[in-house]
């Protein structure tokens, strides 16, 4: 298959030009072969003794053209509209036996390099005629390559791909056919090029465009729009072979690029967009191609997303729920609820657990499921985390007098642990306000050990090392929970609440949730029952031995003041 790689067009002054000499008269053609030989320099010469012989001649890609005006019946503008016709752009030098000032003016309109009076035309005049034409036509060539094409990777640049987009939009509504648009970013450049250097970036994004030009049709356009985003033009394509072509991307790129005695793994996020007759412009297809490309990436790395009307309204949101999580953070618009954790046995208030919720309006309702995936790709979870820090600690005085030596859990994520900012922020916040960081819990999650494992362990040692606790939050959702227990630096599991669904009524959950209660209490570490919504569950967890639970039953989730109304300060 023919690369979609362009080259620039590389500069010939220096060598041999090929010429083709197009004179109805046998001793002018012998004559001009005689002055180009005087002329010192070697060139490649074809000939053509009328119109129709100098159109068959142009399939030996001349780089010149040395035209006479007479042709017989027919003359050279003849054979420049057969030039034109067929897309064929090259230079050409006219030669005549009539000097007329006219016929030089028409010549010029008509795009002609030159016009030479065959009565005073030399050997000197003649190949400055043809090295001059030739410069002015590779200038010309280059600045339409530049204008059309990237010098990076050779790609064709926005600019041709917006003018093959339209005119693909045009056929189909014409036709009825269908094409498609691939959106493609490569994921992590950013990274790759900050720890590579960009030498090496830029030799990264040819090899990317090497490997999407070797998978499509010579039909189809490849374009690079700028940084490390790609499109592709797939023309009269079904929508189930348009995703085939993207699977076949994915895939493509599992394979590592050698780059300097390095194996570069990089992989692709690229959003579909097939179009028909009725689709509205192509500003809309890009568009829709880019946002089932953003919709992609929320998904994760290495994967793609057809675009529909669906997507419109999910996209919508996501984009909707940013803007209010990020006015949120800025400017402290959530608010923290606080739901109560109590002894099994005698229903006393042992601690609280920090909840985050957000304001929502009428046409958007917000939860954390929402929202804290937006925090994390927005790279907001630090500053967030942080804020929820400081209300907590706030608060916590008077949570204290509510339920006096009572111990506050506040959640964090994984990504809280890509740098030690929250740990310095809470430290600091627990040494300012004199608050014991024994009574301080940080939840968890086991996907901080599978994401994280290198940074987490050491941070939260540290922080143990403080006296701030640890609690394993969701415990038994993740891969490797029984393994986590014996190294990982906590002091509290949380079981999770779908253990509790089927209890007591179930033999084998009650079996499995005795046994968890059982090993904690060897490993001495604690345990919080969550989810406990009936009294059944109460009563189960108490003859298991689970001293701390946690749920609708005992407490839903309030605020500071609702507290406050419900439950009398000691003393």
């Amino acid at each position: 298959m023919e690369s979609q790689l362009q080259r620039a067009p590389v500069n010939q002054n220096d060598q041999t030009l090929k010429l083709l000499l197009v004179d109805d008269d046998a001793e002018d053609l012998y004559f001009l072969k005689r002055l180009l030989a005087k002329s010192g320099r070697k060139h490649n010469v074809i000939e053509a003794s009328n119109v129709d012989q100098a159109v068959a001649q142009l399939q030996q890609l001349p780089d010149i053209v040395l035209l006479d005006y007479h042709l017989g019946d027919q003359n050279g503008f003849d054979f420049l509209g057969h030039m034109q016709r067929a897309g064929c752009n090259l230079p050409v030098i006219m030669l005549t036996g009539v000097d007329n000032d006219e016929l030089d003016q028409l010549a010029l309109t008509k795009g002609v390099a030159d016009f030479l009076p065959k009565r005073v035309v030399n050997p000197v005049t003649l190949d400055r005629s043809i090295r001059y034409a030739h410069r002015d036509f590779m200038r010309l060539q280059q600045l339409e390559y530049l204008a059309h094409f990237d010098t990076l990777t050779g790609l064709c640049n926005r600019r041709l791909f917006m003018d093959r987009l339209s005119h693909s939009f045009e056929g189909v509504k014409r036709h009825g056919t269908s094409c498609a648009l691939l959106y493609i970013d490569v994921d992590g450049f950013k990274q790759i090029n900050d720890e590579l250097g960009h030498a090496l970036g830029d030799e990264l994004l040819r090899g990317v465009a090497e490997r999407m030009s070797g998978i499509v049709r010579s039909s189809d356009t490849v374009a690079r729009l700028g940084g490390d985003e790609f499109v592709i033009l797939l023309e009269n394509i079904s929508a189930a072979e348009a995703h085939r072509v993207a699977q076949k991307l994915l895939h493509t790129m599992e394979t590592p690029i050698e780059l300097q005695q390095q194996r570069i793994h990089c992989s692709l996020s690229i959003g579909l967009c097939v179009f028909n007759e009725e689709s509205r412009s192509p500003d809309e297809i890009l568009t829709s191609a880019d946002r089932a490309l953003y919709q992609a990436k929320t998904l994760g790395k290495h994967t793609y997303c057809s675009y529909n009307r669906n997507l419109i309204d999910a996209l919508s949101r996501r984009v909707l729920i940013e803007q209010m999580v990020q006015q949120a953070v800025e400017s402290g618009e959530f608010e923290l609820h606080y739901q109560p954790r109590v002894c099994s046995r005698h229903q006393n208030v042992l601690g609280f657990e920090a909840l985050s919720r957000w304001s929502s309006r009428d046409d958007v309702q917000l939860s954390p499921l929402d929202c804290i995936p937006v925090l994390e790709a927005m790279g907001l979870m630090d500053p967030f985390t942080c804020r929820v820090i400081n209300k907590a600690l706030v608060d916590f005085p008077a949570l204290d007098a509510l339920a006096p030596g009572c111990h506050l859990s506040i959640n964090v994520s994984p990504s809280n642990f890509a740098s030690s900012r929250v740990k310095e922020y809470l430290l600091d916040q627990l040494h300012q306000r004199g608050i014991d960081p024994s009574r301080i819990e940080l939840e968890v999650t086991e996907n901080l050990f599978i994401e994280r494992q290198d940074s987490a362990i050491p941070m939260l040692e540290a922080l143990r090392a403080e006296g701030v606790r640890v609690a394993l939050d969701d415990f038994g959702t993740g891969y490797s929970s029984l393994s986590y227990l014996s190294h990982l630096p906590i002091d509290t599991i949380k079981l999770d609440r779908n253990f509790l669904q089927a209890v007591p009524h179930s033999e084998r959950s009650s079996v499995l949730v005795a046994t968890i209660v059982d090993l904690a209490g060897k490993l001495n570490l604690n345990v919080v029952a969550e989810g406990v919504e009936n009294q059944a569950q109460m009563e189960f967890l108490q003859a298991c031995g689970c001293d701390e639970v946690q749920g609708y039953l005992t407490g839903r989730p309030m605020t500071l003041a609702q507290l406050q109304t419900l439950i009398a300060p000691a003393g």
